[in-house]
């Protein structure tokens, strides 16, 4: 089934539920050219399951907050948003519960992220880093790190570009100063995980993080077949955020 046949479902629940609300959806429309040029830059083709996605829409944005969620004084007076909204209006201006942020398709791949991921003492510096089998060397490792899911200020989604039609995907840490601590996880499966958790902000966070994650087994559509469902009535005002049926378990083997 096509990905927006499965996602347009999901918004329809989360505007049924009378403790969400809604603040905000848009959909890149697609653009095949993109794509393409996208692909002659790489210098390779990506995989179908990425670019069936792109063909769809050129990258999207959801975003809702719960109700019950105490830096929100007042969701009755909101309005409902449909054009693309810049980082900083998402993270500065709400405290929110789910983000959705998939860059267009040329962002994802082609963004420099110098000054950000990498740095000039990295180059002189150079470390080496194992990850997957192979062993990369500073800056190469992380110039292979583009975030394509940009959906809080301190996490965000990034594929590492390992020359593979299909690259693994990690998580961001600490403002993008860590990819290491992360499980593993391929396209596909990821858009299965962004369904099953409505976008919620901390299920990726505490379900990808772990420290050398990317040396246990990737996460795939199956595993996420097999994890409990959220409850999105079921928040914890305390630690402001909704509960999870899982557990984050950063140590542990």
């Amino acid at each position: 089934m096509a990905f927006l046949e499965r996602l347009y479902p999901m918004i329809d629940l989360l505007k049924t539920q009378e403790q969400v609300f809604l603040y905000h959806f848009w959909v890149n429309p697609p653009n095949e050219q993109k794509i393409l040029n996208t692909e002659k830059e790489l210098g390779y083709e990506l995989a179908p399951e990425i670019v069936d996605f792109y063909k769809e829409c050129n990258g999207f944005q959801l975003v809702w907050v719960h109700k019950q969620n105490k830096y929100i004084k007042d969701t009755s007076k909101w309005k409902e948003i449909h054009q693309s909204l810049s980082e900083s209006t998402i993270f500065y201006n709400m405290a929110t519960d789910g983000v959705i942020n998939i860059s267009s398709i040329e962002d994802a791949f082609l963004t420099n992220w110098y000054n950000h991921i990498y740095f000039d003492f990295t180059i002189e510096n150079a470390e080496e880093q194992d990850f997957l089998g192979k062993t990369y060397i500073e800056p190469d490792f992380s110039k292979r790190i583009k975030p394509f899911d940009l959906y809080s200020e301190y996490h965000d989604m990034a594929f590492f570009l390992d020359g593979s039609s299909n690259p693994p995907i990690i998580m961001g840490d600490d403002y993008q100063a860590c990819y290491t601590d992360s499980y593993v996880i391929y396209f596909q499966a990821y858009l299965d995980f962004l369904l099953y958790s409505y976008g919620t902000c901390h299920a990726r966070s505490n379900f990808f993080g772990k420290y050398h994650g990317f040396e246990k087994p990737p996460v795939t559509s199956e595993t996420i077949k097999l994890l409990p469902p959220l409850d999105l009535k079921n928040y914890d005002t305390e630690r402001n955020e909704l509960k999870l049926p899982f557990e984050k378990q950063f140590w542990s083997d």
